[in-house]
């Protein structure tokens, strides 16, 4: 029996498509293909690439009024689904729909008047070795204008690109960004999918977009601060990063900044709850692409807590302030595993460890300026707190160590404690600092959060317990 598929409903020629009563009769259906709205004419398109049917190559040559090279093209080569903001005769936001073939003999879509505007991105293309021929463009609803091209474009590279972001604009054969209308309403329309809409006008080239996402990692700047008076700015060149996690991320910059106050009590708590949330919003806002850059502008103490709830694998940098120059200096560790391998040979430091009959661990870390063993011993005695000490220092003078060296004496710290660990089942360990900031940090890093022990800050001629380790463990584990 012979059908007239331009007659059926939308929604049930789509239903008898997708369960395949429709198989037997593909050809038929294709001889129908230019009595077919746009809608069907890519749902059968799509349906037949992915599903992978057999069709006879006539058939669709003559209902899609092509030649024989261009329709087996169309059957058999790569193609790509992708899906842009229009806006409609009522003046609407609205997603259309597209499948894209590569490397036809010829040009083709089903909407004969966009050709011309394919054909601008297939120069482009070409030029950039992603396609050898010519596209072939099946929309699911009528549109006008190029609006079409950026989104044609990105489908084609590689990269991926997050499916929460839509993209509207022109281009040119360079590569160019042209402006386009209807912004206002197909952003409207983007926000109701949970969607982000790309505003063309930020952007010149389509290389800023593939550039940005073809980037293993995204170095982020971020700073930890206990006043106002530092900024992000102080990091470096920072404007191109905030604009472009800002646009491609929704991350604004009050997110980067992590301003203390001053730190006592509970407020030593809440500082590692804002900087381990913070992480992790990051960590998700950039799909695990996150390559921290952290300063922080505060005590030892609260550097070696939050390099304790660093617990990425990434790389990250850690900006040291150098004094004497009145700049950053950046401190790169390719990987955390860097930081927690056992070095054979201490080179930059030395150690002394008080046996003391202690049942605990006292870690006292120096390099900053002078340490007391003698104050950390009074105040373990005035705690009734029994505990061997190992003192850490560095080999030159203390408070003059030049930034370079700061992850080397950090990775000897690390192993210095981990060896005086295995040494003897202690049952909490105590860390005291007066050490550079950057190192305290990395000295975290590769520390973790396992065991038991506390984070010890001196202030006004003592020494307090401000942090306990199984607390950034729950902090963790709880991904708070």
């Amino acid at each position: 029996m012979w059908w007239n598929y331009s007659l059926f409903m939308e929604e049930d020629f789509i239903g008898l498509l997708k369960s395949g009563e429709l198989d037997d009769s593909l050809e038929e259906v294709f001889r129908q293909f230019r009595d077919l709205s746009p809608k069907l004419q890519y749902e059968l398109i799509s349906y037949v690439k992915e599903k992978k049917k057999l069709v006879e190559v006539s058939a669709v040559a003559e209902g899609l009024g092509i030649r024989q090279r261009v329709a087996e093209g169309i059957l058999s080569n790569g193609f790509k689904s992708f899906s842009f903001p229009a806006v409609d005769s009522e003046g609407k936001g609205v997603e259309v729909k597209a499948i894209v073939i590569k490397d036809l003999q010829n040009t083709y879509s089903n909407l004969e008047g966009l050709k011309r505007y394919i054909k601008e991105v297939e120069a482009f293309l070409r030029g950039e070795g992603l396609i050898e021929g010519s596209l072939g463009v099946i929309f699911d609803r009528n549109i006008t204008g190029r609006s079409f091209q950026l989104s044609l474009a990105l489908a084609l590279y590689p990269e991926r690109i997050p499916d929460e972001l839509c993209f509207t604009g022109g281009l040119d054969k360079k590569g160019n960004i042209l402006k386009v209308d209807g912004l206002r309403a197909k952003e409207s329309f983007c926000k109701e999918k949970g969607k982000r809409l790309i505003n063309p006008m930020e952007l010149k080239h389509i290389g800023e977009v593939v550039g940005w996402f073809r980037k293993p990692f995204v170095e982020v700047p971020f700073l930890v601060s206990k006043d106002t008076n530092t900024r992000l700015e102080d990091l470096g060149e920072v404007e191109r990063t905030l604009k472009y996690i800002k646009l491609f991320h929704g991350i604004q910059r009050e997110e980067l900044e992590l301003y203390t106050g001053r730190l006592e009590g509970e407020a030593w708590k809440e500082v590692c709850i804002r900087f381990n949330t913070a992480l992790r919003e990051l960590e998700g806002k950039l799909k695990n692409r996150l390559k921290l850059s952290i300063a922080i502008n505060g005590p030892a103490t609260l550097a070696f807590a939050l390099g304790v709830l660093y617990t990425s694998k990434k790389p990250f940098i850690f900006n040291h302030f150098v004094h004497g120059e009145g700049r950053y200096f950046p401190i790169e560790v390719v990987h955390t595993r860097e930081l927690k391998e056992l070095v054979e040979d201490f080179e930059h430091t030395a150690s002394e460890l008080m046996d003391r009959g202690g049942k605990d661990i006292a870690v006292i870390l120096t390099g900053a300026h002078h340490a007391s063993i003698r104050d950390v011993e009074s105040f373990l005695e005035k705690q009734g707190i029994s505990a061997d000490i190992l003192m850490l220092k560095p080999l030159r003078e203390q408070g003059n160590i030049p930034p370079e060296l700061h992850k080397h004496i950090a990775k000897e710290y690390a192993t210095g404690i981990q060896r005086v660990k295995e040494s003897k089942s202690y049952e909490s360990i105590h860390f005291f600092f007066s050490v550079p900031i950057s190192i305290a940090f990395m000295v975290g890093t590769a520390y973790g959060h396992y065991g038991h022990g506390y984070i010890y800050n001196y202030e006004k001629n003592t020494y307090t317990k401000v942090l306990e380790i199984g607390f950034l463990r729950s902090l963790i584990e709880k991904g708070q």
